[in-house]
């Protein structure tokens, strides 16, 4: 993503864009007429020739802009006349400035006369553009009134105007200009890398063996923006919305997000691939491991510093919003039913390999989120800007999500003939669930484990989704999730014994029965650490020797239908329950 104002070019020691070469090169010689009039003078001859035009040549002139437009590319020139503009307070910027946020929304490559009807959109060097508008009575260059037209000179043309090109920055130069808010600028900073965009770049000499450039095109790209928000927020064509928390409104949000993302030095874990026996049968724990300085193995970094990225991470991937997604219309305009308000944001569309299933960007508070608007809506140049004193995230949509388990990792006491098979809709044959189905190795108990995988540090309540039979089940949940030193305590006796009843069995063959089995709090983060996450497991308890053997067998079923295992956050289920 090349951001406007840190593109520049080194021409003869000084910072000048120099357009590449392109279908429209006759537009770029340099005319060599009579010396004598202005068809024969340079731009530069004929705005410092002009005494209506001495404040703009200072400022050009301050910017390094003199050799520029002595040179023999072709350009149109836009000249604001004395007094239409503040040249003091515009000069008291650096030449970077000047050059990006004045002089270069009035200088265009290539030659735009104005002749005949007119209404059209000029790019200008900034990238940004502005309408030239009129007839043969009068033209407009930014809705300002142009006094002369069409000045030809030997490396353009010249245009004069009664008022200046405002310029407005695009939604990421908002990013760096807004007071206040500078713990999200220095995030995008932080991610800002420049190249040598050898296409756009002219060759000079080779000295010592090495290639120099006469005008060398350095293009800053932010890697934060472009991968994990999927947002190119400084192309002039697109077009966001983005939310700029204040600095308070940051660290507030921070500050709820950063526990998620707890994770210990070392962890422990149990390999369910081997050892399921020994487990099952309690007859040996070897296949419990210890993972020393996991975190850093693992992504590279120390815990910390995971922690501190994932955090930022969850905040900005959720602050932009393309304004020509229809999830986001209805909203933008107010249009959008109030509970139906959701924004989509870019991030959607981006794929993180540790936090990529995080809420896939969609947040259901539209009119919340934009609710909380410091001042106006600043309009920029590919969209708009919302200052914010708070991001009202909804964590289980950004940060503790609702984590559903469908694959089965292993299974005991059961043959092979258990198999994934599918719930069918008898009324229409339409595929209702995925489900497990585990077959019992003769009169055994079997076990089926699920690895739960990408767990953010927080309080859940777990939910089993059986598929009824002819009978209910009793079964025992149980989960073997780390303390904050990332050791699993000794197991003893299941966490959780579960009997369904007629309360909560589905009589209906073959329907879909969630079970609640209790609150699991996992006090570590799991989030892309794989198979060291922690395991749940299923166990029928219906008994199958011994003193009422014969009632259970009788009243239960010992083949267990499993659809998956849900662990929602306990806010989530809370603010579900208040819902219903």
């Amino acid at each position: 993503m090349k951001r406007n104002k840190y593109i520049f070019v080194a021409l003869a020691g000084a910072a000048l864009v120099v357009a590449s070469c392109t279908d429209f090169d006759d537009y770029n010689e340099a005319y060599t007429g009579d010396p004598g009039t202005s068809i024969g003078q340079t731009l530069w001859q004929n705005i410092e020739g002009n005494a209506e035009l001495s404040d703009f040549m200072s400022i050009l002139d301050k910017a390094g802009y003199r050799q520029r437009l002595q040179g023999s590319q072709f350009y149109t020139v836009w000249a604001p006349l004395n007094g239409t503009f503040d040249a003091a307070a515009i000069a008291a910027h650096d030449s970077t400035w000047i050059a990006q946020r004045f002089i270069n929304s009035h200088i265009a490559n290539y030659n735009y006369q104005a002749t005949g009807e007119l209404n059209r959109r000029v790019h200008t060097l900034n990238e940004k553009s502005f309408v030239l508008a009129g007839n043969s009575s009068a033209y407009t260059y930014d809705g300002h009134d142009m006094v002369s037209v069409n000045i030809p000179t030997s490396n353009g043309t010249l245009h004069t105007i009664n008022g200046f090109a405002e310029y407005f920055p695009n939604v990421y130069e908002y990013i760096f200009d807004v007071d206040g808010c500078d713990s999200i600028s220095n995030i995008f900073k932080h991610y800002e890398n420049s190249y040598l965009d050898l296409d756009a770049s002219v060759e000079g000499p080779i000295i010592d063996g090495e290639q120099t450039y006469s005008d060398s095109v350095m293009v800053t790209v932010n890697t934060l923006a472009v991968s994990d928000m999927a947002a190119l927020l400084d192309e002039e064509d697109s077009s966001y919305t983005m939310l700029i928390p204040t600095d308070e409104a940051y660290k507030k949000t921070y500050d709820a997000i950063s526990p998620a993302f707890n994770y210990p030095t070392n962890i422990q874990y149990y390999d369910l691939t081997t050892n399921i026996s020994e487990f099952c049968t309690g007859t040996g724990w070897q296949g419990y491991k210890m993972t020393d300085n996991a975190i850093q193995d693992i992504f590279g970094h120390s815990n910390e510093y995971v922690r501190d990225s994932l955090t930022k991470q969850m905040i900005v991937r959720n602050i932009a919003f393309s304004e020509t997604n229809s999830y986001n219309k209805g909203v933008l305009d107010n249009s959008m039913p109030e509970g139906t308000d959701t924004l989509c944001a870019t991030s959607r569309f981006s794929s993180n390999p540790i936090s990529g299933y995080y809420g896939y960007g969609k947040l259901s508070n539209g009119y919340e989120l934009f609710g909380h608007t410091v001042g106006d809506v600043i309009e920029a140049s590919n969209g708009h800007v919302r200052v914010v004193d708070s991001l009202a995230f909804r964590p289980w949509e950004v940060w503790k999500p609702e984590c559903n388990y469908f694959a089965v990792t292993n299974y005991f006491n059961a043959t092979i003939a258990s198999s994934y098979q599918y719930l069918m809709d008898p009324s229409n044959g339409a595929v209702l669930a995925e489900f497990f189905n585990v077959v019992p190795d003769g009169n055994s108990e079997p076990y089926v484990f699920y690895y739960l995988t990408n767990l953010p540090a927080a309080s859940y309540n777990a939910y089993v989704v059986f598929v009824s039979g002819s009978k209910p089940y009793k079964y025992s949940v149980q989960v073997n999730v780390a303390d904050e030193d990332g050791n699993v305590p000794d197991f003893g006796r299941e966490s959780y014994e579960t009997l369904t009843t007629d309360s909560t069995y589905n009589k209906a063959y073959n329907g879909l029965d969630t079970c609640f089995v209790g609150q699991v709090d996992v006090p570590v983060s799991y989030v892309g650490l794989d198979e060291r996450a922690p395991f749940l497991y299923i166990r029928s308890r219906r008994r199958t020797f011994g003193a009422g053997a014969r009632e259970d067998r009788a009243k239960y079923d010992n083949n267990l239908k499993i659809a998956g295992v849900i662990l929602r956050p306990v806010e989530y289920d809370e603010y579900l329950k208040k819902d219903e």
